[in-house]
C-alpha cells in the first residue's frame, strides 16, 4: 500500500501590519478603535500547540501525543460586512513565547482582509503610525515567514 502525503498551500491575501507598543491588548484595540472607526471586540484566543518531538516510525502506534499546554494569544476581530473587510488584531507574545518568532519586534498584529489594495495598507499604516501608544508600526510580507500558517484564522 503506497502512502500519500497531502500538502496544503494556503494563499496569505491579507494585509499584515507589525505594531510595536508597550500597551494592553485591549488599550490598543480600543485606540485602534477610536483613530481607525473600527468596533474590535475581543474572541477566542489564538492557540499555538507545540510540535511534536519527533514523527512516529512505521512500527510504532499513532496516537496524540501530549505536548504539554498550548501558547494563548489574545485576538480581537471587527467585520465590516457592508464593505467586505475583516481586521484581526492579535498578540505575538504571552507568557510562553512568541507566536510569530521571527518577528520578535511586534508586539501586535493588524490583520486586514478583504481589501487588497496596497495604498488602503499604507492609510492604515500612517494611521497606526501616529497614534500616542505606539513605538512603531511596519508593514509585513506574509509569505516570507517561516512560522506563517499561525496566521491562517480559522473560525
Amino acid at each position: 500500500m503506497s502512502t500519500q502525503i497531502l500538502t496544503v498551500q494556503y494563499e496569505f491575501d491579507f494585509i499584515l501590519i507589525g505594531i510595536s507598543s508597550p500597551s494592553k491588548d485591549y488599550k490598543l484595540g480600543w485606540e485602534l478603535n477610536k483613530e481607525l472607526k473600527l468596533k474590535l471586540n475581543r474572541i477566542d484566543d489564538v492557540l499555538k500547540q507545540k510540535a511534536a518531538k519527533s514523527v512516529p516510525q512505521q512500527s510504532e502506534l499513532i496516537a496524540p501525543v501530549d505536548n504539554g499546554p498550548n501558547h494563548a494569544y489574545s485576538h480581537y476581530r471587527h467585520s465590516d460586512e457592508e464593505k467586505g473587510i475583516e481586521y484581526d488584531l492579535v498578540s505575538n507574545k504571552s507568557d510562553s513565547g512568541l507566536l510569530i518568532p521571527e518577528q520578535k519586534q511586534a508586539d501586535y498584529f493588524l490583520i486586514i482582509r478583504g481589501v487588497y489594495s496596497q495604498a488602503f495598507g499604507g492609510n492604515v499604516l500612517s494611521i497606526i503610525r501616529k497614534m500616542t501608544n505606539v513605538q512603531t508600526a511596519f508593514s509585513i510580507d506574509a509569505s516570507k515567514l517561516k512560522s506563517k500558517d499561525f496566521l491562517i484564522m480559522n473560525d
